[in-house]
C-alpha cells in the first residue's frame, strides 16, 4: 500500500512539473527575445553616378550615413567615370526607414570644384528569396563660382 501511494505521489509530482514547465515554456517563448535569422544577413547596396551635366566626376567622396548624419556606413571615391558603389550589412528587425546619401568634392580643384548634394533615401525591406537591397542614386553636381 505504500509503494502504491509513493508512485502516485511521484506520478502527481512529475505531472505538476511538467505542467509548470511546460506552461513557463509557453509563456516566456516570445519574451523580449530576437527572432533566428538563418542564412547571410542582408545588405543595403546604393549605387549611381556623380555627373555634372552629362561629365562623370572623378574623386567625388560618396558616404551613406543614418538619416541624421551621426553615423557612417560606408564611404567611396567615385571612378574616373563618376561611378560609386556603397554596401552595409543590416539586420531586417532593425532595419533604418531611410539613410543619407552625399557626395562631396574632397580633391579641391583637382577635377573641378563642386557643392555638395545629399539626398534622404527610403529603405523597404521585400520579403522576396533575393534580402539584399538595390537603390541607384545619381547626383549632378553643380559647379561651385570662382
Amino acid at each position: 500500500m505504500a509503494r502504491k501511494a509513493g508512485r502516485n505521489i511521484l506520478k502527481f509530482i512529475g505531472w505538476l512539473s511538467g505542467t509548470i514547465l511546460g506552461a513557463l515554456g509557453v509563456i516566456t517563448s516570445g519574451c523580449g527575445h530576437d527572432p533566428v535569422a538563418y542564412g547571410l544577413p542582408p545588405s543595403v547596396y546604393i549605387s549611381g553616378d556623380v555627373k555634372s551635366g552629362d561629365e562623370g566626376i572623378q574623386g567625388i567622396q560618396v558616404r551613406m550615413l543614418s538619416a541624421d548624419g551621426s553615423q557612417v556606413f560606408d564611404s567611396f571615391l567615385s571612378d574616373q567615370y563618376g561611378n560609386y558603389w556603397l554596401e552595409e550589412e543590416v539586420d531586417v528587425f532593425s532595419l533604418p526607414d531611410s539613410v543619407r546619401v552625399e557626395a562631396a568634392d574632397i580633391d579641391g580643384a583637382q577635377n573641378g570644384s563642386y557643392l555638395p548634394a545629399d539626398t534622404l533615401v527610403h529603405v523597404e525591406f521585400q520579403q522576396t528569396s533575393a534580402p539584399d537591397i538595390y537603390i541607384h542614386v545619381d547626383f549632378d553636381l553643380v559647379p561651385e563660382e570662382e
